[in-house]
């Protein structure tokens, strides 16, 4: 098993170039993590999230502050914030559904680290983390946005590292790299697959059970 996390930008309003990524709007991710009627039908059986921080309101508010950021906001020639500008930033991590029922201690130590982690990197812009159980695997969303730096963008590993396409893709590999040394090295997660390391699949097992060995052990001395 190998480790999944990512972060994306999101406007007010869904961009309408048909080169964007993005085909929702900030609304719609929130509305999507809390299982809102018609803003999941990917779910089969949708669930109630389990919060871990914030609170079903205190996630519902989001969408107002950053209404309310981007309105007051101007730039340095005085210009309001396009409706299709970046508010908000969300993601997602998650745990392969296996692992965690065969060792569902070691499942919780990988939420209570990647929140840990989370809460670091994100300090007090980190504003709701929440856990569905309804999907393939069990994952968490996160939420972050900043009163001082309306511009979503700068929150993003990617974007932050620099406007052109090796810088992004520099910040984003760094972000990827964090997140392994800090939790999913220590969960028994691989950094990446086997195709990507060219390993055999004796080789790619093998190392999976020595690093769940590992991580076992550390779990049960702490």
């Amino acid at each position: 098993m190998f480790q999944f996390i990512r972060a994306e930008i999101y406007a007010r309003r869904a961009s309408t170039n048909p080169k964007s990524k993005s085909e929702y709007s900030a609304a719609d991710i929130i509305s999507e993590a809390l299982r809102d009627d018609g803003h999941c039908p990917h779910v089969e059986n949708p669930e109630p999230p389990r919060y871990l921080i914030g609170s079903e309101s205190e996630t519902r508010a989001i969408l107002g502050r950053i209404q309310e950021n981007a309105a007051q906001y101007r730039d340095k020639m005085g210009r309001k914030m396009r409706e299709d500008a970046a508010v908000l930033l969300a993601g997602v991590a998650s745990f392969p559904r296996d692992a965690a029922n065969k060792d569902p201690a070691l499942y919780k130590k990988w939420e209570s680290l990647t929140v840990e982690y989370l809460q670091k990197k994100y300090e007090d812009n980190l504003r709701a983390v929440v856990m569905h159980n309804d999907e393939e695997h069990p994952h968490l969303h996160f939420y972050v946005y900043s009163d001082t730096e309306v511009n979503a963008k700068m929150l993003h590993d990617g974007y932050k590292n620099g406007s052109s396409p090796k810088a992004y893709k520099k910040g984003c590999e760094d972000f990827q790299n964090e997140y392994f040394e800090q939790v999913a090295s220590r969960c028994g997660v691989a950094r990446t697959g086997p195709k990507r390391r060219r390993l055999s699949r004796a080789e790619w097992h093998a190392e999976q059970e020595m690093s769940m060995s590992i991580a076992k052990a550390e779990s049960a001395v702490l």
